[in-house]
């Protein structure tokens, strides 16, 4: 073959491995952003099924919430969470033991207030308030199935570790079957002191980790309102219990989560007040969350 045929050879080789080597770039980027596409659609799927998730959260807590939706577990809640607090001071007003007659003029107060709070409910109360709770924007909790604390009954919750796990898991049942998901948000019975107290460091230990290997966020609180305080206390002693928790050194708390029940009268009697004081002191309302401060006692 003559020198120029061959330089017409080489540089007939010389395009085709150049034509090769751009489609083959072409193919790997073309993959590369149907991944991206395939994985932002599947985060998008997460997010709105929770109907939690606020599009301006940051990547991390929405992986978090990820995270606990392939758990089967979200925030209880219709309305959108979210952690961006700057320069906030912020309420997370919570009421336990319920649901019963007294929540849904709590559910009024709040409305009228435009207020949100988190429920921490029990299955052997009115569940079928559940959804009323739900529905109006406010966070699910799971309280416990029975609230059975007394050490001498059969169904006693901190009996076991398994006894208590399975106390959970029934309260989550009970909610699951109101309003369709499954909350992951706890709080124990007296508190995560009295759990400690009655299972024992080493117990207490095993359903923390249980807990947290399910999806589930316990919440304990830094102020008490006092409601449960005295066989009748007055809509003044709650409203001074609140008061004193609010500051810490002379300086209001960033954040405040208040225990309340919804069983007690003096409650509904003191709540607008309640509300009306927190205002004025510059806090904003929130529901509990998984990726928020869990208050958990020291």
């Amino acid at each position: 073959m003559s020198k120029r045929g061959n330089k017409f050879v080489l540089y007939c080789i010389t395009c085709i491995t150049v034509c090769v080597v751009l489609i083959a770039s072409m193919l790997a980027a073309l993959v590369m952003k149907n991944k991206e596409a395939e994985n932002n659609s599947s985060g998008m799927s997460i997010v709105d099924t929770s109907s939690v998730a606020s599009s301006t959260e940051s990547e991390a807590t929405q992986s978090e919430e990820a995270s606990s939706a392939a758990s089967g577990l979200i925030t209880a809640s219709k309305d959108s969470v979210t952690n961006d607090y700057t320069g906030q001071k912020v309420c997370y007003l919570t009421f336990d033991d319920g649901p019963c007659n007294n929540t849904e003029k709590i559910l009024k107060i709040l409305k009228d207030n435009d207020v949100k709070a988190t429920f921490f409910v029990v299955g052997t109360m009115s569940t079928g308030r559940i959804k009323d709770i739900y529905d109006a924007g406010h966070a699910i909790g799971l309280h416990t199935n029975t609230h059975e604390i007394n050490r001498d009954a059969e169904g006693y919750i901190y009996k076991s570790v398994d006894s208590f796990i399975n106390d959970v898991n029934g309260i989550s049942d009970a909610v699951y079957k109101r309003i369709g998901i499954r909350s992951c948000l706890t709080r124990f019975a007296g508190g995560s002191i009295t759990a400690y107290q009655r299972l024992g460091k080493e117990n207490f230990e095993e359903v923390k980790r249980q807990l947290k290997a399910q999806g589930y966020t316990y919440f304990d609180w830094n102020i008490d309102s006092g409601d449960t305080h005295k066989k009748s206390p007055t809509k003044e002693y709650v409203m001074n219990e609140i008061r004193k928790g609010l500051k810490s050194n002379g300086e209001y708390k960033k954040e405040v989560c208040i225990l309340m029940h919804d069983i007690k009268n003096v409650t509904v009697e003191a709540l607008p007040d309640i509300i009306k004081e927190l205002k004025e002191a510059g806090y904003t309302f929130k529901s509990l969350n998984s990726n928020g401060e869990n208050f958990a006692f020291k």
